[in-house]
């Protein structure tokens, strides 16, 4: 049996001048993700582009989100834009084994291409074969498993359906995680579509990726 969910975001979270659009005043930094994880489903961590958050970071975050929020994250520029896809099994591997901190709430990972590059069908080719080898390898890695905690909120704003996903929609598979999607007879293969608004000015993106979350839910009956 399958079906679709629509996880829709936003280019990073912890903004100052969201303060007022849409996170309250008093709100502390440290809080801003918990809140945002009350009002939408995905989020991009971009900052992941500059440099590796800590283990220590990606298991805080993970800990403070529903269990069906989902992150996509941004690849290291090591690998796109200073190697160029060269070599790319080491940064690759590496990048990969420190997402994995984030559990079953890892979903799709952005490699941002540098601007004016050619294209170049070799590199191309060990990039992708480097990235299933790492995929494979991170799949079993004892990292991989979320950490149950007694306070973690149950659901989130993800809009999701029984019925499969539209004739051409984007989607992107996640690998099948124990008990997440889950039924009695074994896994369900789930499509899921991320949407991700990066127009972070004057708190744009969050009210533009409210608005599409609330027609989607609307046009499949979530909400």
């Amino acid at each position: 049996m399958g079906g679709a969910c629509w996880h829709i975001g936003t280019s990073g979270w912890s903004y100052d001048h969201w303060v007022g659009p849409f996170y309250p005043a008093d709100l502390p930094a440290e809080g801003r993700l918990a809140h945002y994880a009350r009002r939408l489903a995905s989020v991009e961590i971009n900052g992941s582009f500059y440099g590796q958050p800590s283990p220590e970071t990606l298991e805080g975050w993970q800990q403070v989100v529903p269990e069906d929020f989902v992150f996509a994250a941004k690849a290291s520029r090591y690998i796109t834009h200073m190697k160029k896809f060269k070599d790319p099994e080491p940064g690759v591997s590496r990048f990969l084994e420190r997402m994995q901190r984030l559990g079953d709430r890892l979903g799709p990972i952005l490699f941002q291409l540098p601007p004016r590059w050619r294209a170049n069908p070799a590199r191309l080719e060990a990039f992708l074969a480097a990235l299933d080898g790492g995929l494979r390898s991170a799949s079993t890695s004892s990292t991989a498993s979320a950490r149950p905690s007694a306070s973690r909120p149950t659901s989130s704003a993800s809009a999701c359906t029984d019925r499969a996903a539209p004739t051409g929609a984007t989607t992107t598979r996640r690998r099948s995680q124990p008990g997440r999607n889950a039924s009695a007879t074994g896994a369900t293969r789930v499509a899921m579509s991320t949407s991700t608004f990066d127009n972070d000015e004057s708190g744009f993106a969050v009210r533009n990726a409210l608005t599409v979350q609330a027609l989607v839910r609307a046009r499949i009956g979530t909400g």
